[in-house]
């Protein structure tokens, strides 16, 4: 995916003629609390205040979340732990799977519905909360932006390179267990 496929063309091209781009980053922030005015919602909030609506170009361009948006069970985990801690964070928000996103089939089809959905729209669990879905090609992924190329990983399927249950295997088998 390019840039201009998450913030647009003109954003994406102000960028490019700023000469910089700037971007959030975090991950394991899934907060199964049910206080709205968590870390998570404090950090956010301190996020938002990045944006600059009279200078777009200096803003970031959007938050890139590396993993674990949620953490436990429960329908309505990213209405708790996604939509409301973010309400007031006005970017986009570009996401990987963590191994707490992706520990069950509900729980990865959940992470694509809200980040890799075929079209950009406020789901119905987020209520009166505007925040679009992304439309991501999948869980793994390869973002082409100005000055920056980021490629997203995703490796907690079972079984597979990379997983910590195969990894885990070959350390037994290392030291003869």
């Amino acid at each position: 995916m390019v840039l201009a496929d998450i913030i647009g063309k003109a954003g994406s091209d102000a960028i490019a003629a700023a000469h910089q781009i700037t971007i959030h980053v975090a991950g394991d922030t899934g907060v199964p609390a049910t206080d709205h005015e968590t870390n998570q919602v404090i950090v956010a909030d301190e996020m938002a205040k990045d944006y600059d609506p009279a200078h777009p170009e200096t803003s970031p361009a959007f938050f890139l979340h590396v993993g674990d948006v949620i953490y436990g069970p429960g329908q309505n985990s990213y209405l708790d732990q996604f939509y409301n801690p973010y309400m007031h964070y006005p970017g986009k928000i570009v996401a990987i799977p963590g191994n707490h996103d992706g520990e069950s089939d509900a729980k990865i089809k959940d992470f694509q519905k809200y980040f890799c959905a075929a079209t950009q729209a406020v789901p119905p669990i987020a209520g009166s909360i505007f925040r679009q879905t992304l439309t991501q090609p999948g869980v793994y992924w390869c973002l082409d932006a100005p000055f920056v190329q980021i490629v997203g990983l995703y490796s907690n399927s079972a079984k597979t390179r990379g997983s910590s249950q195969v990894r885990q295997s070959a350390r037994r088998r290392k030291r003869g267990l």
